[in-house]
């Protein structure tokens, strides 16, 4: 069995006087102080490598039935929970109805029908406000993240109107894109 050293205070007590001594002689007077405290502030307030490198995309995730989705935050202008859709009779099957906001008319699409999937479920709802105008039916708003654009990946070919992927399968979607191949269409 190997013998352990054990800790000498006594030199490790000297050694730290040494050292707090070599500190202040390096620091004649007030000024030097101010200097090594204005220097300390500087290191302190820098944004670490980590965060600089963490460029990215702002993204909103929410829920359709089981699959989560998500668009660029950059895209949507407002986030309202449990709103009061007026019914449009004789409309495409992809309006869900229109949204007063106010004092303004605004086209909600519902999206469960943009991308093909089941009909639109009962239950909470939320519609995403587009910067466009434009409005889009979901179910519910799950997270906002930044996601590194190293962190993408390209989503399967059978999403409509997607633009990439998360590392845990929320495919992001192209907002403007999905509302205006539904109008031309």
């Amino acid at each position: 069995m190997t013998e352990r050293k054990r800790l000498d205070f006594d030199r490790a007590k000297e050694h730290m006087a040494r050292a707090q001594q070599t500190i202040e002689m390096g620091l004649q007077g007030s000024d030097d102080v101010a200097q090594l405290y204005r220097r300390r502030a500087e290191l302190l307030a820098r944004v670490p490598e980590s965060m600089e490198a963490s460029q990215g995309e702002d993204i909103l995730v929410f829920r359709l039935g089981d699959a989560r989705y998500a668009i660029a935050v950059a895209a949507i202008g407002e986030v309202i929970p449990r709103p009061k859709l007026a019914p449009t009779p004789g409309s495409p099957t992809e309006i869900a109805g229109l949204l007063q906001v106010r004092g303004e008319i605004r086209v909600v699409w519902d999206l469960w029908r943009l991308l093909g999937l089941t009909a639109t479920p009962d239950g909470a709802r939320t519609v995403l406000l587009l910067r466009s105008g434009r409005g889009v039916l979901v179910q519910e708003v799950e997270d906002l993240r930044r996601v590194d654009p190293r962190q993408r990946r390209e989503a399967a070919d059978k999403v409509p109107y997607r633009m990439w992927m998360t590392e845990d399968f929320v495919v992001v979607l192209d907002a403007e894109g999905m509302i205006a191949g539904e109008q031309q269409g």
